[in-house]
């Protein structure tokens, strides 16, 4: 059976090494200070896929950006596996510069001497935008964009790929069809990623491993990571061991959903 696990030869040691104690968020408009993340602690294997869900507003996002180094005024610690680890992120938007092409954008984040090495042609023909390096944004639809920001994802080789709902506001197949390329990608080109989502349906298609948010707090009502004054933490942690087969398949994917979630 083709099951959907990390890579072999995994080292022992994490990717990444979680630690918010807290993350407070100051007061706001005569908002009282609230804390939005408390004793977040988790273990990143290397190579895996794992995937962080929650209802909207549980400090999903927020969790990555930390990891990102986006966002340092927390208590706590980020550490990665290996000093010089290269990270990648890819937004909820596809943050094209529209005066650039394609290919400029892709090589926007390459140091010079990669930009000479990189195969950006190949890249986007395993991405389905064949021949569009000279194109500009404007002349792209949204899931075409979307393409260019998961190949520009993966140009750099990162050994850590942030994903903060890269699907989100696209149609049900164009979806789809960008999971499966960001699973061939994966892959192809072994790293390790964390993955955002408040789809469940998406969470169990993906993951090699899914993260629950939430807490007493967490209503499903809240909108953005200041609502509510939610403080979550993690609920729950789950491996998914389908494999590529059973991912495509709708009875499988929502016997795994149930066990993951709940009826």
């Amino acid at each position: 059976m083709n099951v959907h696990t990390p890579p072999a030869d995994i080292a022992a040691a994490p990717a990444v090494r979680i630690a918010v104690a807290a993350k407070t968020w100051p007061p706001v408009a005569g908002r009282p200070a609230h804390t939005v993340l408390r004793a977040v602690n988790l273990d990143i294997a290397p190579r895996s896929f794992v995937v962080v869900s929650g209802p909207s507003g549980c400090g999903k996002s927020t969790l990555l950006n930390i990891v990102a180094g986006l966002d340092r005024d927390y208590n706590g610690s980020i550490a990665f596996g290996a000093a010089d680890a290269r990270l990648s992120f890819i937004f909820q938007s596809p943050r094209l510069l529209p005066w650039k092409t394609v290919q400029e954008n892709i090589e926007i984040v390459l140091p010079d001497g990669d930009r000479r090495r990189a195969n950006i042609p190949e890249l986007l023909s395993r991405v389905g935008l064949s021949g569009a390096q000279s194109a500009f944004p404007e002349r792209l639809s949204l899931g075409m964009q979307r393409r260019v920001a998961i190949a520009r994802g993966f140009v750099v080789e990162p050994d850590i790929l942030l994903m903060d709902e890269p699907f989100v506001s696209l149609d049900d197949p164009t979806a789809d069809a960008l999971r499966t390329l960001v699973l061939e990608l994966w892959h192809r080109h072994p790293t390790t990623v964390l993955f955002v989502t408040h789809d469940r349906r998406e969470a169990v298609r993906l993951a090699t491993r899914i993260i629950r948010l939430g807490g007493p707090d967490a209503t499903a009502g809240d909108t953005g990571d200041n609502a509510g004054g939610r403080r979550s933490s993690v609920v729950a942690d789950h491996n998914v061991t389908l494999s590529l087969d059973e991912r495509c398949s709708a009875e499988h994917l929502l016997a795994e959903q149930v066990r993951v979630f709940g009826a």
